[in-house]
Protein backbone atom coordinates (compact mmCIF):
# COMPACT_ATOMS: atom_id res chain seq x y z
CA UNK A 1 0.00 0.00 0.00
CA UNK A 2 2.83 2.25 0.63
CA UNK A 3 3.86 1.50 -2.81
CA UNK A 4 0.46 2.36 -4.25
CA UNK A 5 0.37 5.62 -2.33
CA UNK A 6 3.78 6.48 -3.44
CA UNK A 7 2.94 5.64 -7.04
CA UNK A 8 -0.20 7.73 -6.87
CA UNK A 9 1.69 10.61 -5.38
CA UNK A 10 4.27 10.39 -8.14
CA UNK A 11 1.63 10.09 -10.84
CA UNK A 12 -0.42 12.99 -9.43
CA UNK A 13 2.73 15.03 -8.98
CA UNK A 14 3.52 14.40 -12.66
CA UNK A 15 0.01 15.40 -13.57
CA UNK A 16 0.16 18.67 -11.70
CA UNK A 17 3.67 19.39 -12.92
CA UNK A 18 2.40 19.58 -16.50
CA UNK A 19 0.16 22.55 -15.96
CA UNK A 20 -1.00 22.60 -12.52
CA UNK A 21 -4.53 23.65 -11.75
CA UNK A 22 -6.57 26.79 -11.76
CA UNK A 23 -4.39 28.21 -9.07
CA UNK A 24 -1.51 28.51 -11.53
CA UNK A 25 -3.52 31.06 -13.56
CA UNK A 26 -4.28 33.23 -10.57
CA UNK A 27 -0.98 35.18 -10.67
CA UNK A 28 -1.42 35.87 -14.39
CA UNK A 29 -4.94 37.19 -13.79
CA UNK A 30 -3.69 39.31 -10.92
CA UNK A 31 -0.87 40.72 -13.07
CA UNK A 32 -3.32 41.47 -15.90
CA UNK A 33 -5.80 43.11 -13.51
CA UNK A 34 -3.10 45.26 -11.94
CA UNK A 35 -1.81 46.26 -15.40
CA UNK A 36 -5.36 47.04 -16.60
CA UNK A 37 -6.13 49.15 -13.51
CA UNK A 38 -2.81 50.96 -13.74
CA UNK A 39 -3.25 51.69 -17.46
CA UNK A 40 -6.85 52.77 -16.85
CA UNK A 41 -5.77 55.11 -14.06
CA UNK A 42 -2.87 56.58 -16.10
CA UNK A 43 -4.74 56.81 -19.44
CA UNK A 44 -8.11 57.99 -18.05
CA UNK A 45 -7.37 61.71 -18.36
CA UNK A 46 -5.74 61.59 -21.82
CA UNK A 47 -8.41 59.24 -23.17
CA UNK A 48 -11.18 61.37 -21.62
CA UNK A 49 -9.64 64.50 -23.16
CA UNK A 50 -9.14 62.77 -26.52
CA UNK A 51 -12.70 61.47 -26.65
CA UNK A 52 -14.15 64.78 -25.45
CA UNK A 53 -12.13 66.66 -28.14
CA UNK A 54 -13.28 64.18 -30.76
CA UNK A 55 -16.84 64.58 -29.48
CA UNK A 56 -16.56 68.39 -29.75
CA UNK A 57 -15.06 68.14 -33.26
CA UNK A 58 -17.82 65.79 -34.39
CA UNK A 59 -20.42 68.07 -32.80
CA UNK A 60 -18.91 71.09 -34.61
CA UNK A 61 -18.84 69.18 -37.90
CA UNK A 62 -22.46 68.11 -37.42
CA UNK A 63 -23.48 71.68 -36.55
CA UNK A 64 -21.74 73.00 -39.68
CA UNK A 65 -23.33 70.24 -41.72
CA UNK A 66 -26.77 71.18 -40.32
CA UNK A 67 -26.17 74.85 -41.13
CA UNK A 68 -25.00 73.95 -44.64
CA UNK A 69 -28.01 71.66 -45.06
CA UNK A 70 -30.35 74.48 -44.00
CA UNK A 71 -28.60 76.91 -46.35
CA UNK A 72 -28.84 74.40 -49.18
CA UNK A 73 -32.53 73.86 -48.41
CA UNK A 74 -33.14 77.62 -48.43
CA UNK A 75 -31.24 77.99 -51.69
CA UNK A 76 -33.17 75.11 -53.20
CA UNK A 77 -36.46 76.71 -52.13
CA UNK A 78 -35.33 80.04 -53.61
CA UNK A 79 -34.39 78.31 -56.86
CA UNK A 80 -37.77 76.54 -56.92
CA UNK A 81 -39.48 79.90 -56.40
CA UNK A 82 -37.40 81.38 -59.21
CA UNK A 83 -38.27 78.44 -61.46
CA UNK A 84 -41.95 78.80 -60.58
CA UNK A 85 -41.62 82.54 -61.17
CA UNK A 86 -39.95 81.81 -64.51
CA UNK A 87 -42.84 79.58 -65.50
CA UNK A 88 -45.27 82.36 -64.60
CA UNK A 89 -43.08 84.90 -66.41
CA UNK A 90 -42.91 82.68 -69.49
CA UNK A 91 -46.69 82.25 -69.43
CA UNK A 92 -47.13 86.02 -69.04
CA UNK A 93 -44.73 86.72 -71.91
CA UNK A 94 -46.49 84.16 -74.10
CA UNK A 95 -49.90 85.70 -73.34
CA UNK A 96 -48.47 89.20 -74.02
CA UNK A 97 -47.03 88.00 -77.32
CA UNK A 98 -50.35 86.39 -78.27
CA UNK A 99 -52.16 89.62 -77.38
CA UNK A 100 -49.68 91.70 -79.38
CA UNK A 101 -50.07 89.39 -82.37
CA UNK A 102 -53.85 89.69 -82.17
CA UNK A 103 -53.61 93.48 -81.80
CA UNK A 104 -51.21 93.67 -84.74
CA UNK A 105 -53.48 91.49 -86.88
CA UNK A 106 -56.57 93.55 -86.08
CA UNK A 107 -54.68 96.83 -86.56
CA UNK A 108 -53.13 95.56 -89.80
CA UNK A 109 -56.51 94.33 -91.01
CA UNK A 110 -58.09 97.73 -90.24
CA UNK A 111 -55.22 99.52 -91.95
CA UNK A 112 -55.49 97.32 -95.03
CA UNK A 113 -59.27 97.85 -95.17
CA UNK A 114 -58.77 101.63 -94.86
CA UNK A 115 -56.13 101.56 -97.61
CA UNK A 116 -58.41 99.53 -99.86
CA UNK A 117 -61.23 102.04 -99.34
CA UNK A 118 -58.84 104.95 -99.95
CA UNK A 119 -57.39 103.28 -103.06
CA UNK A 120 -60.91 102.64 -104.37
CA UNK A 121 -61.80 106.28 -103.77
CA UNK A 122 -58.55 107.44 -105.38
CA UNK A 123 -59.09 105.10 -108.30
CA UNK A 124 -62.67 106.28 -108.83
CA UNK A 125 -61.55 109.93 -108.58
CA UNK A 126 -58.71 109.25 -111.01
CA UNK A 127 -61.04 107.46 -113.43
CA UNK A 128 -63.51 110.31 -113.12
CA UNK A 129 -60.77 112.89 -113.73
CA UNK A 130 -59.45 110.96 -116.73
CA UNK A 131 -63.00 110.57 -118.09
CA UNK A 132 -63.59 114.30 -117.67
CA UNK A 133 -60.25 115.07 -119.32
CA UNK A 134 -61.12 112.73 -122.18
CA UNK A 135 -64.56 114.31 -122.48
CA UNK A 136 -63.04 117.81 -122.48
CA UNK A 137 -60.47 116.74 -125.01
CA UNK A 138 -63.18 115.13 -127.14
CA UNK A 139 -65.42 118.23 -126.80
CA UNK A 140 -62.51 120.47 -127.75
CA UNK A 141 -61.68 118.26 -130.68
CA UNK A 142 -65.31 118.23 -131.85
CA UNK A 143 -65.57 121.98 -131.35
CA UNK A 144 -62.38 122.55 -133.36
CA UNK A 145 -63.72 120.29 -136.10
CA UNK A 146 -67.07 122.15 -136.13
CA UNK A 147 -65.31 125.55 -136.20
CA UNK A 148 -62.95 124.50 -138.99
CA UNK A 149 -65.85 123.06 -141.03
CA UNK A 150 -67.91 126.22 -140.35
CA UNK A 151 -64.98 128.35 -141.52
CA UNK A 152 -64.64 126.22 -144.58
CA UNK A 153 -68.33 126.49 -145.33
CA UNK A 154 -68.34 130.25 -144.64
CA UNK A 155 -65.34 130.75 -146.95
CA UNK A 156 -67.10 128.93 -149.72
CA UNK A 157 -70.46 130.63 -149.30
CA UNK A 158 -70.29 134.46 -149.08
CA UNK A 159 -74.00 134.98 -148.39
CA UNK A 160 -73.92 132.64 -145.49
CA UNK A 161 -70.84 134.48 -144.15
CA UNK A 162 -72.61 137.83 -144.29
CA UNK A 163 -75.70 136.46 -142.51
CA UNK A 164 -73.52 134.96 -139.82
CA UNK A 165 -71.67 138.26 -139.35
CA UNK A 166 -74.96 140.16 -138.96
CA UNK A 167 -76.23 137.72 -136.38
CA UNK A 168 -73.02 137.95 -134.38
CA UNK A 169 -73.17 141.76 -134.43
CA UNK A 170 -76.78 141.73 -133.35
CA UNK A 171 -75.87 139.38 -130.54
CA UNK A 172 -73.27 141.86 -129.29
CA UNK A 173 -75.72 144.78 -129.40
CA UNK A 174 -78.35 143.01 -127.41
Amino acid sequence: MKLVTLTLALISNNLFAAGGGPTDLLPAFLNFGILFLFLGWKLKKPLTGYFSNKSDEIKTILDRANVKAKEAEMMMQMQKKKIDGMKDEINKIMSDVDQQVQDFQSHYSKEIDERIVKLKEDASLKVEAERKQQMDSLSESILNNVISKAKAILKNDKNLAEDATKKVLEGFKA
